[in-house]
């Protein structure tokens, strides 16, 4: 043979090859059935609120009152990171949170969430903390807890000469029309909640730069009062005793709870804007725990059926089909668990809907299995060989396939794109 030419594969080193491609195809698949198994074994799915309950709030961000820079879609992701650390804090587990740029929304979902108030004051709240010099304070107004039916609210109510409460319109053009000596925005996020023996208190720390000027205020307005407001609120107005080195407490008629929400409300940061409560849904599980028990054990019921039937009707492709089907039952629920959150997606809240469109798509999986048999059927009855039969099962059946898995696919954009949570399951 000349020099540079290939040599021709002989008809038995071919079929070593494809046999070598077939044995690394199976021991991918045995791998993977591993892999999926063990995901599905040790993680847990997570659960809608239509399933376990909880509450589904709907905010709009007031734009108009954003206090610095320009607003853009970045800021609504903002306010949803925000938001998202404050909801951590509450230790609600698989909360989901999500915008509506074109509405100025943020969506949050909390599922199995029990004080319901508690999160709602947690989330909305925008707790602009700023730490304000009111010269008022030293002359002819002074302060007092706020009492709501006779029970302190955490803050304090300012009053005139008169013994009247300051009105809002007074305190912004006295108050709050002068920039603050610092605001929340300079914190390190190391704030904590603890019981002392005056009560509940917040610590608190202050970034670099602005240590020193808290320092240098506090050095020369010993004996004054630095009032602290949280979203234009008097919290407490202590005097200065001594120059405070950008580490001190915040002192106020806080509960435990109080004192622990602000905490973490000062860890995740203010909010560049209010938020408008626009929708508020406290929603009861749809499927109790004997619902969910029955609606699994009726889908296994189901699933059974549908094997037997496949491989009784179509034997040896039937078990085949079979076979694949449950592999795509493991794998998808593999997914929908989280098995790919090393690649960055987090897996599935599973909800009503959408346990209903998995089961839709195994389903669909099993059609598309009928159509490629009787397509084979049909070839096999003109007389053709079984591999041209199968050939042409599979070429004929695909057309009809890619249609309609083509057309799931645009529906379910159509529907993700417009629909609310719920219709997103």
């Amino acid at each position: 043979m000349e020099e540079g030419f290939c040599r021709p594969i002989r008809p038995r080193e071919g079929l070593g090859v494809l046999k070598n491609i077939h044995w690394r195809l199976f021991v991918l698949i045995i791998a993977l059935v591993v892999a999926a198994t063990y995901v599905v074994v040790t993680r847990k799915p997570k659960l809608g609120l239509d399933i376990q309950g909880g509450m589904r709030v709907v905010l709009r961000a007031k734009k108009e009152e954003l206090r610095s820079g320009k607003w853009s879609a970045e800021s609504l992701e903002t306010i949803a990171g925000i938001i998202r650390s404050r909801v951590d804090a509450l230790g609600v587990a698989e909360p989901v949170i999500y915008t509506k740029p074109d509405q100025d929304q943020v969506v949050v979902e909390l599922p199995g969430i029990r004080n319901k108030q508690q999160a709602l004051d947690a989330i909305k709240t925008t707790a602009l903390l700023e730490f304000r010099y009111v010269e008022e304070l030293e002359r002819d107004w002074r302060h007092e807890p706020e009492k709501i039916n006779g029970r302190e609210t955490g803050y304090e109510v300012i009053l005139g000469p008169d013994g009247n409460p300051v009105s809002q319109e007074e305190l912004e053009a006295k108050v709050f029309s002068k920039p603050p000596v610092l605001a929340g925005d300079e914190l390190e996020p190391n704030s904590r909640a603890e019981l002392g023996p005056d009560g509940t208190v917040i610590h608190f720390e202050f970034k670099g730069p602005a240590k020193r000027v808290f320092e240098t205020f506090t050095r020369s307005h010993v004996g004054k009062k630095l009032a602290i407001f949280l979203d234009k609120k008097l919290i407490s107005a202590p005097v200065i005793e001594e120059p405070i080195p950008g580490v001190g407490v915040i002192r106020g008629h806080f509960t435990p709870e109080q004192a622990r929400t602000l905490a973490s409300q000062l860890n995740a940061g203010a909010l560049p804007v209010p938020l408008e409560l626009e929708q508020q849904q406290n929603l009861e599980a749809t499927l109790g725990r004997q619902a969910m028990h029955q609606t699994f054990v009726a889908g296994i019921i189901g699933l059974i059926m549908v094997l037997l039937y496949m491989a009784v009707y179509y034997r040896l492709p039937g078990v085949l089909a079979d076979l694949a089907l449950l592999l795509y039952t493991l794998f998808t629920y593999s997914v929908f668990v989280g098995g790919l959150s090393w690649l960055g997606f987090p897996g599935v809240t599973l909800t009503v809907p959408g346990i209903a469109g998995f089961i839709l798509s195994i389903g669909m999986a099993v059609d598309a299995n009928i159509l490629i048999f009787e397509r084979m059927k049909e070839e096999r009855l003109e007389g053709k060989s079984l591999r041209a039969a199968i050939e042409a099962g599979f070429k004929r059946a695909f057309t009809a396939i890619f249609d309609s898995n083509m057309c799931t696919i645009i529906t379910c954009i159509i529907l993700y794109s417009f629909g609310t949570g719920p219709v997103r399951g």
